[in-house]
């Protein structure tokens, strides 16, 4: 693929995942500088779009597995009790036999919005399979001591790639969260030193890393294009009805986070990079958010910008409990002080399938145009009570208001 501008934004999955259709407000910030600034080249691998689908599917059988567990319980309960049900409420097996939205089909979407937002899909370079073998033995990045990375390699062949096939002094920016392409210490946030190696042997182009989408505006400058658009001068008062317009949309915009995976407590992006800031201690991954209870009387709206044609852009923070199911071992869940709600006792010989709930402030964006929210999309969650404590349990971790 060869770009069709010097400013080119290559975009991980853990990016696309935050956002599957292209539309919070800083995808939107995006679009608008390109629609109507200088031009630049957005580009997904192939890998991410792959990786896309096969997340986001796994991400919902999760959710339908606790799904119908919930609803097993809900129909045992209620014949315990007696109420008698209209005949066509579907029985947990025929639940089970109806299929949900396939892999193939995720990533058939993905590749819809994307063409639909003028983003290019860069296709899987040639690799050399003997740097690769010697790669993933030696722990050379993207690959760790665990030999995890066959995938994160082969997205960085497609951005080396996109930075020999592009013109000199190209502005590149890789746009990850991925902490396997970056160094450490002084270096962190950067390129690793290895990758920068790699990549000067076959370009004189660099490589930038940005963590989102607006650091990545930021480092090319393009954020200042995004305010010369702006008003000059906002009058940033609310309309009387913001109020109530962001409230009604929040119930929705939760259960959009349904299904977000998170990282487990011995992932080596616990509380760093996710966007979920959680301490569940002992739980393994995949660390599913299973439900999201919001507080509507919690919630604190900020205005940030103000354009013609009544549109505003802010953050939209409240408190809410959030749910999260993973694996706990058997041996820990039996030591555990945590109140755990169990999904499944025998989840395999190992492990079980466990749940807890805890009280998170969340941060969302938004998108107003005049009486319409065009966008309400997830940004940050911040745990601030600790996980429910067995009787004979406490903690030290977090101060229960």
């Amino acid at each position: 693929m060869t770009p069709t501008s010097s400013t080119i934004f290559i975009f991980d999955t853990n990016i696309v995942l935050g956002t599957p259709r292209l539309d919070d407000v800083a995808w939107k910030k995006m679009f608008l500088v390109r629609e109507f600034g200088p031009s630049f080249t957005l580009v997904v691998p192939e890998v991410v779009v792959r990786e896309f689908g096969r997340r986001r599917f796994a991400a919902a059988e999760s959710l339908r597995k606790a799904g119908i567990k919930s609803w097993s319980t809900a129909l045992r309960d209620l014949a315990a009790a007696g109420v008698e049900l209209p005949p066509e409420v579907p029985t947990v097996r025929e639940l089970r036999d109806r299929p949900t939205i396939s892999r193939v089909e995720h990533t058939a979407e993905l590749r819809t919005n994307l063409a639909d937002h003028g983003v290019k899909i860069a296709p899987i370079p040639p690799v050399d399979h003997d740097v690769l073998v010697e790669w993933s033995l030696s722990a050379h990045p993207p690959f760790d001591t665990t030999d995890k990375g066959y995938r994160d390699a082969l997205i960085w062949g497609t951005v080396k790639a996109i930075a020999v096939a592009s013109p000199a002094h190209s502005e590149i920016v890789f746009i990850t969260n991925d902490n396997d392409f970056c160094g450490s210490g002084d270096d962190s946030g950067k390129l690793h030193k290895n990758l920068i190696t790699d990549l000067t042997a076959a370009t004189p182009n660099a490589v930038a890393l940005a963590k989102t989408i607006s650091e990545a505006m930021t480092l090319t400058k393009l954020d200042s294009v995004h305010a010369e658009l702006s008003e000059d001068d906002h009058d940033l008062e609310l309309y009387d009805d913001i109020s109530q317009l962001i409230t009604a949309a929040i119930p929705g915009a939760c259960d959009d986070i349904l299904g977000m995976e998170l990282p487990d407590y011995i992932s080596d992006d616990f509380l760093h990079e996710s966007a979920f800031k959680l301490t569940i201690p002992d739980l393994e991954g995949p660390v599913i958010v299973t439900e999201v209870d919001p507080r509507l009387d919690t919630v604190g709206i900020d205005v940030h910008e103000k354009y013609e044609g009544d549109t505003q852009i802010g953050e939209v923070r409240f408190l809410a409990t959030v749910t999260c199911s993973g694996q706990i071992h058997k041996a820990d869940f039996a030591i555990s002080d945590v109140d755990w709600d169990v999904q499944d006792a025998d989840f395999n010989k190992h492990y079980m399938e466990v749940a807890t709930s805890v009280e998170v402030e969340l941060t969302f964006r938004f998108l107003v145009n005049g009486n319409e929210v065009d966008s309400l999309e997830f940004d940050s969650g911040v745990q601030v009570t600790s996980t429910p404590k067995k009787k004979w349990a406490s903690s030290s971790l977090f101060y229960d208001n």
